[in-house]
């Protein structure tokens, strides 16, 4: 009977102390919030600055989508007169 074409195995992953894994992870940690976070209040304000730019920015876009509509109605309403006046 002829053997298998290939039969290799492999060995598990080098197990490393766990203790030095956990180390080095709170250290990333820490030092990224260090280096990266900003107070939650700083954040807050800047949050509640952007959200009132995009209201204020709705409120003319609507404002001049109703001015853009009722200009459409008035040329159609002149357009059907001179028509009728014909």
């Amino acid at each position: 009977m002829p053997s298998r074409v290939f039969s290799a195995t492999t060995f598990p992953p080098i197990k490393t102390k766990s203790d030095l894994d956990e180390q080095r992870k709170e250290v990333v940690v820490k030092v990224s919030r260090e280096k990266y976070t900003k107070p939650v209040e700083f954040v807050e304000k800047k949050i509640i600055e952007f959200n009132k730019k995009v209201i204020e920015e709705e409120k003319k876009f609507k404002i001049q989508a109703e001015e853009y509509k009722q200009k459409k109605k008035d040329e159609q309403k002149m357009k059907n007169e001179e028509e009728r006046r014909k």
